[in-house]
Protein backbone atom coordinates (compact mmCIF):
# COMPACT_ATOMS: atom_id res chain seq x y z
CA UNK A 1 0.00 0.00 0.00
CA UNK A 2 2.67 2.52 0.64
CA UNK A 3 4.15 2.47 -2.61
CA UNK A 4 0.79 3.47 -4.57
CA UNK A 5 0.15 7.28 -5.30
CA UNK A 6 2.13 10.35 -5.12
CA UNK A 7 4.08 11.68 -1.87
CA UNK A 8 1.52 14.32 -1.93
CA UNK A 9 -1.09 11.55 -1.31
CA UNK A 10 0.68 9.02 0.33
CA UNK A 11 1.46 11.71 3.32
CA UNK A 12 -2.56 12.89 3.53
CA UNK A 13 -5.09 12.45 5.80
CA UNK A 14 -8.26 9.66 4.89
CA UNK A 15 -9.94 12.68 4.30
CA UNK A 16 -7.62 14.46 2.09
CA UNK A 17 -6.65 11.46 -0.29
CA UNK A 18 -10.44 11.72 -1.06
CA UNK A 19 -10.31 15.29 -2.05
CA UNK A 20 -7.13 14.46 -4.12
CA UNK A 21 -8.32 11.57 -5.82
CA UNK A 22 -11.52 13.50 -6.81
CA UNK A 23 -9.76 16.75 -8.22
CA UNK A 24 -7.40 14.22 -10.12
CA UNK A 25 -9.98 12.44 -11.95
CA UNK A 26 -12.07 15.51 -12.62
CA UNK A 27 -12.13 16.14 -16.29
CA UNK A 28 -11.55 19.58 -17.48
CA UNK A 29 -11.37 18.77 -20.96
CA UNK A 30 -15.01 20.05 -22.02
CA UNK A 31 -14.26 23.73 -20.53
CA UNK A 32 -10.61 23.99 -22.38
CA UNK A 33 -12.43 25.06 -25.52
CA UNK A 34 -13.53 28.48 -23.73
CA UNK A 35 -10.50 29.73 -22.35
CA UNK A 36 -9.80 32.23 -24.64
CA UNK A 37 -7.09 33.98 -22.97
CA UNK A 38 -3.47 33.70 -23.94
CA UNK A 39 -2.13 30.41 -21.97
CA UNK A 40 1.73 29.01 -22.02
CA UNK A 41 1.73 26.03 -20.81
CA UNK A 42 5.38 25.42 -18.84
CA UNK A 43 5.80 21.70 -18.73
CA UNK A 44 8.41 19.01 -17.81
CA UNK A 45 9.07 16.48 -20.67
CA UNK A 46 9.91 14.00 -17.49
CA UNK A 47 6.80 14.89 -15.32
CA UNK A 48 5.28 11.30 -14.08
CA UNK A 49 2.93 13.16 -11.43
CA UNK A 50 0.84 14.69 -14.85
CA UNK A 51 2.45 13.48 -18.31
CA UNK A 52 3.71 15.71 -21.35
CA UNK A 53 1.35 14.11 -23.20
CA UNK A 54 -1.79 15.57 -20.43
CA UNK A 55 -0.12 18.83 -21.81
CA UNK A 56 -0.14 18.57 -25.37
CA UNK A 57 -3.46 17.87 -25.42
CA UNK A 58 -4.89 20.94 -23.09
CA UNK A 59 -2.26 23.10 -25.59
CA UNK A 60 -4.44 21.05 -28.66
CA UNK A 61 -7.68 22.34 -26.72
CA UNK A 62 -7.29 25.75 -25.42
CA UNK A 63 -7.51 28.04 -28.77
CA UNK A 64 -4.59 30.23 -27.65
CA UNK A 65 -2.21 28.05 -25.88
CA UNK A 66 1.24 27.51 -26.16
CA UNK A 67 3.21 24.57 -24.67
CA UNK A 68 6.87 25.10 -23.77
CA UNK A 69 8.86 21.50 -22.77
CA UNK A 70 11.48 21.86 -20.61
CA UNK A 71 13.55 19.00 -21.65
CA UNK A 72 14.63 16.19 -18.57
CA UNK A 73 12.38 18.66 -16.06
CA UNK A 74 9.58 16.24 -13.45
CA UNK A 75 6.55 17.51 -12.22
CA UNK A 76 8.78 21.00 -10.80
CA UNK A 77 9.69 22.34 -13.77
CA UNK A 78 10.41 25.85 -12.34
CA UNK A 79 12.95 23.85 -9.48
CA UNK A 80 14.16 21.37 -12.00
CA UNK A 81 15.36 24.16 -14.59
CA UNK A 82 14.76 27.10 -12.69
CA UNK A 83 17.07 29.13 -15.14
CA UNK A 84 15.61 28.30 -18.44
CA UNK A 85 11.71 28.52 -16.67
CA UNK A 86 12.35 32.03 -15.84
CA UNK A 87 13.95 32.71 -19.71
CA UNK A 88 10.29 31.63 -21.07
CA UNK A 89 8.27 33.17 -18.41
CA UNK A 90 10.26 36.49 -19.44
CA UNK A 91 9.44 36.27 -22.84
CA UNK A 92 6.33 35.33 -22.46
CA UNK A 93 5.09 38.19 -20.29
Amino acid sequence: RSKHGSADYRAASPIMRESLVKVVNEDLQPYMRNITSAVLLIWGTCDTETPFADGKIMAELMPNAGLAPIEGAGHYAFLDSCALFNEIMNKFM
